[in-house]
């Protein structure tokens, strides 16, 4: 039987998120070092980005161990 996973969502937008840092990182390093043009988010956002995807994390974390039983 299939367990289900509440937290899944929490960890699909929280991996979303990270790569959504990822690539702005990278497009950061770009623009510094070969001389893009490319628009980028600065530091506040950035911290965002990450402080959101750890709260969603957490989230599904927290919502799997809600479900799980305990061990016998």
């Amino acid at each position: 039987m299939k367990s289900r996973n509440p937290g899944r969502v929490a960890y699909a937008l929280a991996a979303l998120l990270l790569s959504a840092y990822g690539i702005n990182v990278l497009i950061g390093k770009g623009s510094a070092a070969f001389g893009w043009q490319l628009p980028h988010a600065g530091d506040i956002a950035e911290f965002l980005t990450v402080f959101a995807a750890m709260v969603l994390f957490v989230t599904g974390l927290i919502r799997n161990e809600t479900v799980a039983k305990p061990p016998a």
